[in-house]
C-alpha cells in the first residue's frame, strides 16, 4: 500500500498574489479553491463581514489578517477583495453559511490591491500614492497634499471619499495591503512612530465613513519584540483594529480538506491502520479523527511549524506540499504508523544555505551536526534511526524558543507522541503499551548523552525535559589527558586495585583499615568446603599486619613495580602479577584515574567525570576478564609459571571459566589443595559446597531433619560426608571416624564422669578443630546431635542437660548456641516395667521388652510404627470433629463434651507422638514417662475409641438421612408421612446418645429404622406422581386436544383484537403445562428422592388432587364453551351497522368469506382454515375500539368504599364508569372487554 493510494494529493501553489485577482478568472480559483475551518466560517460571517459592510451604522474598524508565510493568508485577502467587487463570485465559495453571510458586502466595494515592496517611503505616501493612482483608473481624479501641509489626514481622506461617493453613491471603497509587517520591520525608529499614527488614522476613518482598509501581517504588531519602542503608538493602532488570525486549526482544515483529501474508505483504511498502534501513544486514540484526517502528517509538525522562529519564510503549505511530494510513491511500514512530523524538517532547514547564515540557526546546526556524528560512532544499529531522530527533532525544538539558550524542550512522552517513535520488540514485552515505548525513547536517550558524557543533551529533572544544550560542549578527553601526565605510578597503582576491587568483588571496608587487606574466602576443592584466608592488593611486606593468622594469603602485585619485596616462597601464599602490559589497558586504566582524580574538584561537572570514569573502568574490567590468562604469571612457592602451566602440571584440565573471579579463586585453590590436605588429615569431602554463608544454614537444617524424621537430600548428603548414614539411609554412628575419635575420648574417661569440651577441641594459632581432622566445632555439633539422637550420650548446655528424650529442645538451638555446649557423658539404663505397660497399650507382644534388653531394635522400630499410626488417626479424628458431630440435623456431643473430647484427642496424640523421641534403644533409657502416665493414656483412649465408633456410624447412616432430608424438604405440611419421619428422626437420635449402650449390633438396628422410613416415603411419591403426571393414554388425548379443529381455530381468531385473547392463553396453558411421565418405579427411588425423568417435587406444583383424566374432560368441556362464545361474539359483532359497512369495503374475496360466515352461523374448518377469512374479519372489526375494563377496577369504581348502595346509585357509578372510559371516543365503534386482574 503506497501512499498515493490512500490521499488525493493537490499540491498547493507556491505563491498566490494579491494582485492577480484583478482578473476575474484568477479571482474565480481564488474563491472556489479557499477552504474554509468552522472557526474561520465564524470569524468571517460575525466579525470580517460584519466590519466591512455600511449600509448599517457601527463601530466599524480596520482588519490585519495575521498569518506566518505559507498560511494562506494572501488567498484569504484575494478571497474577500474578489468578492466584494464581485457578487457573482459568492456561488463559488465552498462554505454555505459564509455564503450566505458574504452577501452583505458582495460587489458592493470598490476594490485596491497594493503590496510593499523594498522601499523607503514613509506608509502615508505608499498608500496615498497607491490610492492616487488606482482612483485615477477609475475615473476620479484626486491630489493629495504634501505631509508638510496637513495636520489630519481623515480630513484630506474625507475629501478623497466624498469624491468618490458622488461617482459611486452605491459603493464603499476598500484597500487591500499585503506584506505590511515586512515593510514596518525596516521601518527607523521615529519614522515607524510616523506610520503608525497613519495606519491609525486609517483605522479610525473606517468608523464613519464608506473606506474600508484590509492589511496582511505575519504576526500580530502588539507580540512583536521589535516594536517594543513604539509601544504607545502600537497600543493606539491596536485599539481600531481587529485581528483576524490563521490559526493552526484553519491550517490543519487546509491541508484536510485540500492538500491530503481523502475518501471515506481511505480515511477507513487510514484508520485501519493507525489503530494498531494507537495504545502505544497517549492521546492518539482520543485524537484519531484528526491524525486520520492529516495522515501522513503529525499534528505536531504544523503545531511546531507555527513555533519556529529565525526563520521569516517558513511557509507551511509549501513544505508540507514538498513533504508529500516526496512521500507519494513510497510504501506506506506494515509495522511502523508512518507518519511525518517536526523531525523531518530538520533537513529541510540544515540543506539550506541561505538559512545558514542566520547565527541561530548555524549554531544549532554545527551542535547538531557534531551530536549526530559522535551518534553514529557510538550507538548500536538498532538503535541509530531513533537516535537520529531525537536529534533532528531537538535541533527543531531548539529554534522554537525565544532564545536558542532557553532551558525547555520536550519530555520522554512528548517525544514518543509527537515523533510516533516505534519498534516492533515492544510488542513482546508484556507491560503497559505506553509504558515499555517510554522507557525505550529514554534508553535511547541515555545511551546518546552516555556517548557524548553529558553534553549536548542536557535534562530537566523537576520537569522531565530534554533540551540541546548548545553551550555544554567541553572537551573532556583533553582534560583528562592533561590530569595523566600530573599523576605518579604509585597513583596510578591505586587505581589499578580499584579494577582489581571490582572483578574480586571486594567490600569498600578493608579487614585491615589503611591496608588493601581483605578478608577472603577460598574453595578446598577437593572437600568442596571454604577456607578463610586474606587477599592482599600489593607486595607481602604488610603480611604481618593480617591478625589472626589464617590459612593462605593471595596477593596482586602493583601494576607499575615501585620497589621490591623478597618471596619466602611460604606455601600458603599465592602471588600474581600482570605481565604483558597492553597499551589500550595502561590507557584506560590512567584515564581511569584521570577521571576520578578530576570528578573530585570538578564542581558541576562532577557526575560526567564520574560516568566517563565508570566508561573507562567497563573497558578495563572488560580487558582483564578477557586476557587474564595471557596477561598474568602466578608464582607460587618461588616458581612462577603461566595460568596454562599450572594446570598442566597439575594434571588438571583447563577450565574456561566465566569470570575473572571465578578463575583467579580456581587457580589458588588448585595450588593450596595439597597444603590445606596435609593440614587437615581425613576431612570430610563434601557434595554441596560449604561455605561460611551457608554451613550454619545447613547443619541446623540437617539437625533438625534428624530430628523430625524429615532430612532432605541435601541433609542426607551431609550426613554421609560425616558418615553418619547407613546404605538404606538410616542414622547410625558406629562407622564414622570421627564419632569413633569422641567416643574414643569418652570411654577413657572413669565411669559416669563428663568429658568436656576443652578436652575434646585442640587450639592453634588458626582456631580450635577436633584433630587430627581439622573439624571445625561447628560440624562436631552434627555429629554429637547425631550421638544423642541414638541415645548415645546426654549433653551440657549453659543452664540445660539434653538427651535422647529432649530432642525437641535440641532442634531449637542454633549453631552458635550448640557449638559453646559445656561437656558430654554416657547415658543411664532401660526403665523396663514402664514399658511393658507402653507395649501392652500399643498392643505389641510384652515379650519385645527381653529383646530390648538385648539391644534389639526391632521393638523400637515396632513401636514407632504403632504411635505414628494411632497419632495420624488421632489428628484425623481431631480435624473430623474440629466444627462438631453433627447428624440428622443435632449435635451428637454438647459444647462442652466436645471441648473434653477434643482436649483428649489432643493429649494422646501428644503422647503418642512424644515417643519419637525415643527412636533407639538407648533413647528409651531416658525415658521420661511413668507407669502411671501410661494407665491415664489408656482411660482417654477407649473413651475416644468409643466416640470413634459412632462416627463411623453416622457416617455409614449419613446418605440415606441426607435422602430423607431432601424428601421431607419436598412434601405438602399435612402429610401423614412426616409425623412418621420426625419420630423416627428422634429415636435414632436418643440411642446415638446413650452413652451406656452397648454399640454391638447398634448399626444394624438404626439401618432398619431408616429403611423401613424410606420404603414408606417411597410408595407415597409413587401415589403422588401417578396423580400429578399423564399416562401414555392421557398424553394422547393432551395431544389430541392441541392438534383439535377447534384449538386451532380459536388460535387463528385470537389475533382479531375483538376477542380476548387471554383466555385463549389461559386455556391454553392449562393444557401444555400437564406434564406427561410414565416410567417411574421404586428402583429408580432407591438413590433419589425424586424422579429421574421429570424432577417432581409434591410441594412445588399445585394439585387438586382430581385425577387427570377428570381434569381433560373439564379442558375438553372448556374449549368447547370458548369456540361457541367467539363464535356469538363474531357474529353479533358483523351484525352491527358500522362494521357493515366494513364488509362493503373488503375485497370481494374477504367479503364472500365473511358472508358466508354470517349465512352459516358456523366456524366451519374450511373457513378457518384459509387466511383470507381470518384477514377480513381482522379488517372488518378494525374500525371498531377496543377498550378493556379489568374485573378489579371495575369492583373499585363500584364497590370501592364498601357502602350500601341504591339501585340509582350503583347505576350511576356505572354510567360515570362508562362514560369516562369512552369520553372523546365514538361510542358506536366502541367495544368494552372485560378481562381479570388488576389494572
Amino acid at each position: 500500500m503506497r501512499y498515493s493510494e490512500l490521499i488525493q494529493f493537490e499540491p498547493l501553489e507556491s505563491v498566490m498574489q494579491l494582485k492577480d485577482t484583478k482578473k476575474k478568472e484568477r479571482a474565480r480559483d481564488f474563491v472556489s479553491t479557499y477552504v474554509i475551518s468552522k472557526p474561520m466560517s465564524d470569524n468571517l460571517s460575525k466579525v470580517v463581514f460584519t466590519n466591512l459592510r455600511f449600509d448599517s451604522p457601527g463601530d466599524n474598524k480596520g482588519l490585519f489578517i495575521v498569518g506566518n508565510y505559507g498560511t494562506g493568508k494572501s488567498h484569504l485577502m484575494g478571497v474577500l477583495a474578489s468578492i466584494a467587487e464581485n457578487a457573482e463570485l459568492t456561488e463559488t465559495l465552498t462554505d454555505e453559511s459564509v455564503k450566505e453571510s458574504a452577501t452583505q458586502i458582495a460587489g458592493k466595494f470598490k476594490v485596491i490591491r497594493s503590496e510593499i515592496g523594498a522601499t523607503e517611503m514613509p506608509l502615508r505616501d505608499i498608500v496615498l500614492s497607491e490610492l492616487k493612482t488606482e482612483l485615477s483608473e477609475i475615473g476620479i481624479e484626486f491630489d493629495f497634499p504634501s505631509i508638510d501641509k496637513v495636520t489630519n489626514n481623515k480630513e484630506t481622506l474625507n475629501e478623497m471619499m466624498s469624491l468618490f461617493c458622488e461617482k459611486y453613491p452605491d459603493k464603499g471603497l476598500l484597500l487591500v495591503i499585503d506584506e505590511l509587517l515586512d515593510y514596518l520591520r525596516h521601518r527607523k525608529e521615529q519614522s515607524l512612530v510616523l506610520d503608525m499614527t497613519f495606519l491609525r488614522e486609517l483605522g479610525e476613518f473606517c468608523k464613519n465613513s464608506r473606506f474600508r482598509f484590509i492589511a496582511g501581517i505575519q504576526e500580530a504588531l502588539y507580540d512583536n519584540p521589535a516594536f517594543e519602542f513604539a509601544s504607545d503608538a502600537v497600543r493606539r493602532v491596536k485599539e481600531r483594529f481587529i485581528d483576524i488570525r490563521i490559526a493552526r486549526e484553519d491550517i490543519e482544515y487546509v491541508v484536510a480538506n485540500r492538500l491530503l483529501k481523502k475518501s471515506e474508505s481511505q480515511k477507513a483504511r487510514i484508520r485501519e491502520h493507525l489503530q494498531k498502534f494507537t495504545k502505544y501513544y497517549g492521546s492518539m486514540n482520543e485524537r484519531l479523527d484528526s491524525f486520520v484526517n492529516l495522515f501522513p502528517i503529525h499534528p505536531s509538525f504544523i503545531s511546531m511549524f507555527e513555533r519556529i522562529r529565525f526563520i521569516e519564510h517558513r511557509e507551511v503549505l509549501q513544505t508540507l506540499t514538498k513533504v508529500m511530494s516526496d512521500l507519494l510513491d513510497e510504501r506506506v511500514p506494515e509495522d511502523a504508523p508512518g507518519m511525518v512530523s517536526y523531525d523531518t524538517y530538520w533537513d529541510r532547514i540544515s540543506s539550506r544555505s541561505d538559512l545558514i547564515t542566520v547565527p541561530e540557526i548555524r549554531q544549532t546546526k554545527e551542535k547538531s551536526d557534531e551530536l549526530v556524528a559522535k551518534i553514529r560512532a557510538g550507538i548500536e544499529k538498532h538503535r541509530l534511526d531513533n537516535a537520529v531522530r531525537i536529534t533532528k527533532a531537538l535541533s527543531v525544538h531548539r529554534l522554537s524558543t525565544v532564545d536558542i539558550n532557553t532551558k525547555i524542550g520536550p519530555t520522554i512522552d512528548e517525544l514518543r507522541d509527537d515523533l510516533l517513535i516505534y519498534d516492533p520488540v515492544i510488542e513482546g514485552l508484556g507491560g503497559d503499551p505506553q509504558e515499555d515505548l517510554s522507557t525505550m525513547v529514554e534508553g535511547v536517550l541515555k545511551k546518546i548523552m552516555n556517548i557524548v558524557s553529558g553534553q549536548y543533551i542536557a535534562f530537566i529533572k523537576e520537569n522531565g525535559q530534554y533540551y540541546l544544550d548548545l553551550n555544554k560542549t567541553i572537551d573532556f578527553d583533553s582534560q583528562i589527558e592533561k590530569k595523566r601526565s600530573t599523576m605518579s605510578d604509585e597513583a596510578f597503582n591505586k587505581y589499578y586495585y580499584s579494577v582489581l576491587a571490582k572483578l574480586m568483588e571486594c567490600s569498600d571496608r578493608t579487614y585491615v583499615p589503611g591496608h588493601r587487606i581483605w578478608q577472603y574466602e577460598l574453595l578446598w576443592q577437593s572437600k568442596n568446603t571454604t577456607r578463610l584466608g586474606y587477599l592482599f592488593f600489593g607486595q607481602p611486606n604488610e603480611r604481618s599486619t593480617a591478625h589472626p593468622p589464617r590459612d593462605f594469603y593471595i596477593y596482586f602485585l602493583p601494576f607499575f613495580k615501585i620497589g621490591s619485596f623478597k618471596d619466602e616462597g611460604c606455601e600458603d601464599e599465592v602471588f600474581f602479577s600482570i605481565t604483558d602490559i597492553d597499551r589500550d589497558f595502561e590507557d584506560n586504566l590512567k584515564n581511569y584515574a584521570a577521571a576520578l582524580e578530576l570528578s573530585q574538584t570538578a564542581g558541576s561537572y562532577k557526575n560526567t567525570y564520574i560516568r566517563l570514569a565508570e566508561d573507562y573502568l567497563s573497558r578495563c574490567t572488560s580487558w582483564l576478564t578477557e586476557n587474564l590468562v595471557s596477561a598474568y604469571s602466578v608464582t607460587y612457592k618461588k616458581s612462577s609459571k603461566s595460568i596454562p602451566e599450572i594446570y598442566s602440571l597439575r594434571n588438571k584440565p583447563f577450565k574456561q571459566l566465566d569470570g575473572f573471579k571465578e578463575i583467579i579463586d580456581d587457580i589458588s585453590s588448585t595450588l593450596l589443595d595439597s597444603y590445606f590436605s596435609d593440614t587437615a588429615l581425613g576431612y570430610p569431602e563434601f557434595e554441596t559446597k560449604m561455605t561460611s554463608q551457608n554451613r550454619n544454614q545447613i547443619i541446623e537444617t540437617t539437625i533438625r531433619g534428624m530430628i523430625n524424621n524429615t532430612l532432605s537430600r541435601q541433609s542426607k548428603e551431609t550426613l554421609s560426608s560425616l558418615h553418619l548414614l547407613n546404605d538404606s539411609g538410616d542414622i547410625v554412628t558406629s562407622k564414622s571416624p570421627y564419632v569413633k575419635k569422641i567416643m574414643s575420648l569418652l570411654e577413657e574417661k572413669p565411669v559416669g564422669s563428663v568429658l568436656n569440651r576443652n578436652e575434646l577441641f585442640e587450639i592453634t594459632e588458626t582456631g580450635e578443630y577436633l584433630m587430627p581432622f581439622r573439624l571445625e566445632p561447628e560440624w562436631v555439633v552434627v555429629l554429637l546431635a547425631a550421638m544423642l539422637y541414638m541415645g548415645e550420650i546426654e549433653l551440657s548446655l549453659t543452664g540445660e542437660k539434653l538427651d535422647a528424650s529432649s530432642l525437641d529442645k535440641l532442634q531449637k538451638l542454633s549453631v552458635d548456641d550448640l557449638v559453646n555446649f559445656k561437656n558430654i557423658r554416657l547415658p543411664k539404663d532401660l526403665p523396663v516395667s514402664t514399658i511393658r505397660e507402653l507395649f501392652s497399650l500399643l498392643k505389641i507382644n510384652e515379650g519385645q521388652v527381653s529383646q530390648l534388653q538385648n539391644g534389639d531394635s526391632a521393638p523400637v522400630e515396632n513401636m514407632l510404627r504403632r504411635a505414628q499410626s494411632n497419632a495420624e488417626d488421632l489428628a484425623k479424628l481431631g480435624e473430623k470433629i474440629k466444627n462438631g458431630i453433627d447428624f440428622w440435623e443435632e449435635p451428637l456431643l454438647q459444647h462442652s463434651e466436645l471441648e473434653e473430647r477434643t482436649k483428649k484427642i489432643k493429649r494422646l496424640k501428644d503422647f503418642f507422638d512424644s515417643l519419637t523421641n525415643y527412636s533407639t534403644v538407648g533413647k528409651l533409657k531416658n525415658l521420661k514417662i511413668s507407669k502411671e502416665d501410661v494407665a491415664e493414656m489408656r482411660n482417654e483412649y477407649e473413651t475416644i475409641s468409643r466416640m470413634k465408633i459412632l462416627i463411623e456410624i453416622t457416617d455409614e447412616l449419613s446418605s440415606d438421612v441426607g435422602y430423607l432430608q431432601r424428601a421431607r424438604e419436598h412434601l405438602p405440611p399435612d402429610t401423614p408421612w412426616l409425623e412418621e419421619y420426625g419420630e423416627t428422626r428422634r429415636k435414632v437420635l436418643d440411642k446415638l446418645k446413650d452413652s451406656s449402650r452397648k454399640l454391638s449390633g447398634l448399626k444394624r438396628e438404626l439401618q432398619s429404622s431408616i429403611d423401613d422410613l424410606k420404603m414408606g416415603y417411597i410408595k407415597l411419591y409413587i401415589e403422588l406422581h401417578r396423580k400429578a403426571r399423564l399416562d401414555s393414554q392421557g398424553d394422547s388425548r393432551k395431544s389430541r386436544l392441541l392438534s383439535d379443529y377447534r384449538f386451532k381455530t380459536l388460535n387463528r381468531l385470537s389475533t382479531i383484537e375483538m376477542l380476548s385473547k387471554q383466555q385463549f392463553q389461559d386455556l391454553t396453558n392449562r393444557i401444555t403445562n400437564l406434564k406427561t411421565c410414565y416410567s417411574l418405579t421404586e428402583r429408580d427411588l432407591e438413590r433419589s428422592p425424586f424422579c429421574k425423568n421429570c424432577g417432581f417435587k409434591p410441594s412445588l406444583e399445585i394439585s387438586d388432587n382430581r385425577e387427570l383424566s377428570l381434569v381433560l374432560d373439564t379442558l375438553d368441556e372448556e374449549l368447547d364453551r370458548l369456540f361457541e362464545s367467539w363464535t356469538k361474539t363474531l357474529l353479533s359483532n358483523l351484525e352491527d351497522p358500522v362494521v357493515g359497512d366494513n364488509i362493503q369495503l373488503l375485497d370481494p374475496e374477504g367479503r364472500r368469506l365473511v358472508e358466508k360466515f354470517i349465512e352459516s352461523q358456523e366456524l366451519k374448518e374450511e373457513l378457518v382454515e384459509d387466511q383470507s377469512f381470518i384477514k377480513a374479519l381482522a379488517e372488518a372489526f378494525s374500525t371498531l375500539e377496543r377498550i378493556e375494563l379489568t374485573t378489579k377496577e371495575l369492583q373499585e369504581r363500584l364497590f370501592g368504599d364498601h357502602a350500601p348502595k341504591t339501585p340509582q346509585e350503583m347505576r350511576k357509578r356505572f354510567e360515570e364508569l362508562i362514560e369516562e372510559k369512552t369520553r372523546g371516543k365514538d361510542v358506536n365503534k366502541v367495544r368494552i372487554i372485560l378481562k381479570e386482574g388488576e389494572k
